[in-house]
């Protein structure tokens, strides 16, 4: 029967024989012009619906009466019982191990649906793809039905193994490709995988030249990562100021990175320090990829001055070894001149040292998640005019992680631990310090000193944006002098703002026990230039 164009559909109604969670349209509504092609089209609808959530044998009758105020049309549904998964079966895997892909598919007896199906469609995908066949295909064969239970066949087309040959970059212009390739740490010829080209990702925007917007495979003789990046100016000021309201005392620390010079990846440091009648200056020089190799080697010197009455200066060569996108191994030697007017802190130090670091942040500002591990060992000799030369050693260690907690709020953990081991007593400023902004917050700079330190810093950060966060912390440390030990926390609260001009910090912490209208302020500042 051929219905007129005109007539309206009143009502859909006796939707029999269907369970009553499953809601399934026609494809029109009450009131909607229909024609009979319409009408079946409503029950095809339906009908598919109920196939994709797992009812296979489900059937749709369609019942049309006619009345003066319009049509009233009736689908009366079958909908049988609802199918679950015996098994699967996948064709067409050779490189990619079978059984490990079974394991990952959806579990047996799981609900048959096409939404299970797009899982295990994703998970084969997924594990192609970290194989090194991110060109694969997965289509459903077939679904073998017994009843209740049904064991669908998937065809895995795997398609060429990709082994990545070259990156490029575009937006890059003045920035030479050679000296990006190698901050990306990438060695030609690596098995394509999406956390590689993650970490090449991150190593890029660590180094501080460029910001990645997009990664893409292409292939222009040979197969490469297309980089799409907006460049950075790299080179880097930044600085801290910290003021206590009590003693109205300010100190201070300016830091300045040359990252790219002459456009070869070279890097020169320098740095000044000053506080409480200590001056601190630091230079350090980084030749990058030595020989063409993975190697840099690094040339630092420090002076300090206390109080006009001592001074030290030490000069050191360190060695980097890029093992991996995440790892690197160190090495270092040095010696340390100390000369006091009081002569028994005169002294000399050679000292060799060795060391490792792990890091998977994903961004250098405001990253969400990642860890950080650095170990650091150094074993030496100290002697003098009027002693035989010491055993001298030091161990250091700093570890972090970030994890996501929920929504913009990031968990943010850091742990610092120091030790010096000596058979002869050291002078005051040869042992560790903390306090203030780069350690203690709420504390006057370096104002507590040991042989052994513990540091922990808390912050929950609040991500506004990729350039603003907001926090409050808790700090607390530890320090071992002579036989005691001394605890000392403290909490605040702070934030991180990108500016035009660059990065303002600001922290207000405060002592546990003092008043907390006396506590530290710590101002930072890093400017890119």
């Amino acid at each position: 029967m051929v219905l007129a164009a005109n007539a309206r559909l009143r009502q859909v109604a006796d939707v029999v024989g269907m369970p009553d969670r499953l809601v399934v349209p026609s494809g029109f509504a009450a009131g909607d012009s229909v024609d009979e092609e319409m009408v079946l089209d409503g029950a095809a609808t339906i009908r598919q619906e109920l196939i994709d959530q797992g009812y296979l044998q489900a059937e749709v009758d369609v019942d049309t009466s006619s009345a003066s105020a319009g049509l009233f049309v009736t689908y009366r549904i079958h909908a049988g019982t609802q199918a679950h998964i015996k098994g699967w079966r996948l064709r067409g895997c050779e490189a990619i191990d079978e059984k490990k892909l079974l394991r990952a598919m959806p579990k047996k007896g799981a609900v048959f649906s096409k939404k299970i199906l797009e899982k295990a469609v994703y998970v084969i995908l997924n594990s192609c793809e970290k194989s090194g066949f991110p060109l694969a295909e997965v289509v459903p064969a077939s679904v073998i039905d017994s009843g209740e239970l049904v064991c669908p066949t998937l065809l895995v087309r795997e398609g060429p193994l990709v082994m990545v040959g070259y990156l490029e970059f575009f937006g890059s212009r003045g920035l030479s490709k050679s000296v990006l390739v190698r901050l990306a740490r990438f060695r030609a010829g690596r098995v394509y995988s999406p956390v590689t080209v993650r970490k090449w990702k991150r190593n890029l925007e660590k180094s501080g030249l460029v910001r990645v917007n997009s990664e893409e495979l292409v292939f222009e003789k040979g197969y490469g990562v297309r980089f799409r990046v907006t460049k950075r100016r790299g080179n880097r000021a930044s600085g801290m100021l910290g003021y206590s309201a009590d003693t109205k005392q300010l100190n201070g620390l300016v830091e300045l990175k040359l990252g790219n010079i002459l456009n070869t990846g070279r890097r020169l440091q320098a740095g000044w320090q000053a506080f409480a009648g200590r001056t601190r200056y630091d230079f350090s020089y980084t030749e990058p990829w030595l020989l063409g190799w993975w190697l840099s080697v690094t040339c630092h010197v420090q002076h300090r001055v206390t109080d006009t009455i001592r001074s030290q200066t030490s000069f050191a060569v360190g060695a980097e070894l890029l093992t991996s996108p995440d790892f690197i191994l160190s090495f270092e030697s040095g010696f340390e001149q100390t000369a006091s007017i009081d002569t028994s802190e005169n002294g000399q130090t050679t000292w060799a040292g060795t060391g490792f670091e792990i890091d998977t942040r994903n961004t250098d500002f405001n990253p969400r998640r990642g860890e950080y591990l650095n170990i650091k060992t150094r074993v030496g000799n100290r002697s003098s005019h009027t002693a035989s030369a010491k055993f001298i050693g030091r161990f250091e260690s700093d570890f972090g992680f970030l994890w996501p907690v929920f929504g913009p709020f990031v968990l943010a953990d850091f742990l610092h631990y120091r030790l010096v081991y000596s058979h002869v007593s050291l002078p005051e400023f040869e042992l560790y310090h903390m306090g203030g902004a780069a350690s203690l917050r709420g504390y006057y700079e370096e104002e507590f000193c040991g042989t052994e330190i513990g540091l922990w810093n808390c912050e929950l950060r609040y991500g506004v944006s990729s350039s603003f966060m907001a926090y409050p912390f808790f700090d607390a440390g530890v320090a071992k002098s002579s036989s005691s030990w001394i605890f000392r926390p403290a909490y605040g609260v702070g934030f991180r703002a990108g500016t035009r001009i660059g990065t303002l910090g600001i922290d207000y912490g405060v002592a546990i026990g003092s008043d907390p209208l006396e506590g530290k302020v710590h101002l930072s500042f890093a400017g890119e230039f």
